[in-house]
């Protein structure tokens, strides 16, 4: 893959936060290393998907993160996933996009971690009953 379409395909997600240079370098370092025909099966994969809530109940424990200033996917589709998952848990990431991960990795990381410990000590109680 062409290093400069790699770059201006990532370049496309607005960001919000910043995003250390050495981590962007590495994301496009992943993407030209990444066959032209893997892209292309990839866009149409997101193209083409259906939700996995139209094929069955999902019922493992489930967080949702989604930045609200996402152009991609709108907080409307956030709680409809959230809705169609029971039990699930929607954090909104302020003055967030799309890559929510790579503009607040520490938070998303705090958020993970305690929502598998939640899960944990949930599982727990209900083993000892």
């Amino acid at each position: 893959m062409d290093r400069a379409w790699v770059k201006a395909s990532l370049d496309w997600f607005p960001r919000f936060h910043d995003i250390p240079d050495w981590y962007l370098e590495d994301r496009v370092d992943d993407g030209v290393r990444m066959p032209a025909g893997v892209w292309r099966e990839s866009l149409n994969g997101l193209c083409s998907a259906v939700p996995p809530t139209e094929t069955g109940t999902i019922t493992a424990p489930t967080l949702i993160i989604w930045g609200e200033r996402d152009e991609l996917l709108s907080r409307d589709d956030q709680e409809t996933l959230a809705a169609a998952i029971p039990g699930s848990q929607l954090i909104v990431y302020d003055d967030t996009g799309h890559l929510v991960l790579w503009e607040q990795p520490e938070r998303v990381a705090d958020d993970l971690t305690d929502f598998v410990s939640e899960t944990r000590g949930d599982r727990a109680g209900r083993d000892q009953e």
